[in-house]
């Protein structure tokens, strides 16, 4: 929100094609990229299906932007939707992604039949959504030509304030504006965003390897 608000780019004009510039090797190559990475993400804690999608297309030389759209949308696709349902496997009680995150101290499933139910939801969403997608660009082409989008940006920027002020307090708008700053380095020095994930991750492998409170002595933060 912050980088659209200071933006001085114009929307060019928009219009609906009636082909996509893509065959199926493209279609192939990148839905494979966004598998593996979208696995590697629900498997893997912290790694989101973004940054999966990016190592998976590292790891298979992907240079496309066709390929890269296509892939980090199996990415999150398979990550979302993957990560979620591990949670609704019996007996095996494993969280990934924020959605099970959020879902697992209100509501545990423990049988097959609730397995089924979610399969069948997510199947019957996912179905829904894509029509609704075909629905909502179009009325998105729509109302970025005739309102600013550095507007929206700024009342989405103030509702994104409120949203973290009434979940975390005072505490979390404290924590926002670092990790908003954070997230501006990539941006602002076209750096890498996969960087910053080192904020979460090397705490984490430290933390694995038995050297977490060692460092949190030494430092003196508790």
């Amino acid at each position: 929100m912050l980088t659209n608000i200071i933006s001085k780019n114009e929307i060019p004009p928009q219009y609906i094609s009636n082909s996509v510039d893509v065959d199926y090797n493209f279609a192939s190559r990148g839905i494979a990229a966004g598998a593996l990475g979208g696995a590697f993400a629900a498997l893997f804690p912290v790694v989101t299906g973004g940054i999966g999608g990016l190592l998976a297309g590292h790891a298979m030389a992907q240079r496309d932007d066709r390929i890269f759209i296509i892939s980090q949308g199996a990415s999150k696709t398979l990550y979302y939707v993957g990560a979620f349902l591990l949670l609704f496997v019996p007996a095996l009680s494993l969280r990934r992604g924020g959605m099970a995150w959020i879902l697992s101290p209100i509501y545990s499933p423990r049988t097959i039949s609730e397995y089924v139910l979610a399969l069948a939801a997510i199947a019957i969403s996912g179905g829904l959504s894509l029509f609704l997608l075909l629905y909502y660009s179009r009325l998105i082409i729509k109302l970025i030509t005739r309102i600013d989008y550095r507007l929206v940006s700024f009342v989405t920027l103030f509702i994104l304030f409120g949203i973290v002020f009434a979940m975390a307090g005072p505490w979390g708008i404290f924590i926002m504006i670092p990790a908003s700053g954070i997230g501006l380095i990539p941006v602002l020095f076209h750096s890498r965003r996969m960087n910053c994930m080192a904020v979460l991750l090397v705490p984490m492998i430290l933390n694995m390897a038995g050297l977490g409170p060692k460092i949190v002595s030494f430092l003196r933060l508790v």
